[in-house]
């Protein structure tokens, strides 16, 4: 169970309208989702906001707390300043590496408030580096047999789509495979996916029904011919 369930990455221009900005930072929320949970053992909180806001929001809605700061009934939020956020695929890692920094104030900020389960050790351990090259990777799922290790993952870049990865223990050779991608509904894409094992040389990957899509197989012969 994640005793946290939901981090949002939230940018509001001056009239208060969310950015399509944000799409370009899901992976990057779900991926601080994810560390967070690794490590955080706090009451359970149901959402961790981070918004980003400009001075032109706060002149025109003066009654905001342009200091939000707050840690109660199972919600955390925290604001910060931006400027420009210049959004486009071309400068995709540039953006990245500046929200991942601006998210680490934000989670320092909330861990200056009194009893706050948030410690600057844990801080300092998720953000001890920059984990992305060109693009964000979270690893969902993983199962092994004596021969194999098939790993399910979920990429951003800023596309969405799941891959896995099936290494030959024997040979020390891996091979990644694209299975589908997703332009809306990312959310769901990420919580579909249920379970991966290796039966009789075949991956088995299952999940939500509903999505149209499981069960997915794949013959290891296939693949690592």
């Amino acid at each position: 169970m994640k005793r946290i369930e939901r981090v949002s990455i939230i940018i509001s221009d001056e009239n208060g309208r969310s950015l399509q900005h944000e799409k370009y930072y899901f992976g990057l929320s779900k991926y601080l989702e994810f560390k967070l949970n690794e490590v955080y053992t706090g009451k359970p909180l149901k959402f961790l906001n981070i918004h980003f806001r400009n001075e032109l929001y706060y002149i025109n809605f003066p009654t905001v707390n342009k200091n939000l700061c707050r840690w109660e009934y199972g919600i955390a939020e925290v604001s910060l300043l931006y400027e420009v956020l210049d959004i486009n695929e071309n400068n995709y890692k540039q953006n990245i590496l500046f929200v991942w920094r601006q998210l680490k104030l934000a989670l320092l900020k909330l861990a200056e408030m009194k009893n706050n389960p948030l410690s600057l050790d844990i801080i300092e351990e998720i953000f001890s580096n920059f984990p992305f090259d060109d693009k964000i990777t979270l690893e969902l799922l993983s199962s092994e047999s004596l021969l194999y290790k098939c790993t399910l993952f979920v990429v951003f870049d800023p596309k969405i789509w799941a891959e896995i990865e099936i290494h030959d223990k024997v040979k020390n050779e891996s091979r990644k495979i694209f299975l589908l991608n997703v332009s809306s509904g990312e959310e769901f894409f990420i919580d579909m996916f249920k379970k991966i094992e290796i039966v009789e040389g075949t991956v088995s990957i299952d999940g939500i029904r509903d999505a149209g899509v499981f069960p997915i197989l794949i013959n290891i012969n296939d693949v690592m011919e």
